[in-house]
């Protein structure tokens, strides 16, 4: 990842995007918000995409990732965009506060 203008000096804002989520992480210090929304990625093993990568530009698999262990909720206004539930389909099932685990569960339960 490109660096500030002295070795010492992290990335500068505009080279993030330039970077990895792994990368990424270990120049966030003490942003918090940023931090755990960053490393929600890498548990789930994303922590090789770019951050400035389009998101038509991932595969499947990524994509299903993202969409089904990080459900921005519950609902819009204030309270819209927080992580309310992470894990596999099944834990997301299994998550009390979860509306898309409801949906999951349809999906994943035995016909």
């Amino acid at each position: 990842m490109p660096r500030g203008g002295d070795e010492d000096d992290g990335p500068t804002l505009p080279h993030l995007p330039a970077g990895t989520v792994t990368q990424a992480i270990e120049h966030t210090g003490d942003l918090d918000k940023v931090r755990s929304r960053l490393q929600t990625l890498v548990d789930l093993g994303l922590g090789y995409l770019t951050l400035g990568e389009a998101t038509p530009a991932l595969s499947g698999g990524e994509a299903q990732r993202l969409k089904l262990t990080t459900e921005p909720g519950p609902g819009g206004g204030v309270r819209g965009g927080r992580i309310t539930a992470t894990g596999t389909p099944g834990e997301i099932a299994d998550h009390p506060d979860s509306v898309t685990g409801r949906y999951v569960r349809e999906v994943l339960a035995p016909s």
